[in-house]
């Protein structure tokens, strides 16, 4: 489960950086497969896992743009 201020650096063994890289990676999950998320929660870095058939219930088209997010430059 993720909490509020979750921050997923890691995907299926990918690091992610942006929405798009989250997002590519997420989109290689089947149904069946094991879905492993590395997080930053409070400073610490945990892992969490959960099947793919649950990706067909979360919209990844978020609308938005790697352009459009922020970040330490």
């Amino acid at each position: 489960v993720l909490d509020s201020g979750d921050v997923i650096v890691a995907a299926g063994g990918t690091s992610v950086l942006t929405p798009g890289a989250l997002r590519t990676a997420l989109e290689a999950a089947k149904p069946g497969d094991t879905v492993r998320l590395r997080l930053r929660r409070n400073g610490k870095v945990v892992r969490a896992s959960f099947d793919g058939a649950l990706l067909a219930c979360i919209p990844l088209d978020t609308g938005m743009n790697d352009e459009d997010t922020g970040g330490y430059l």
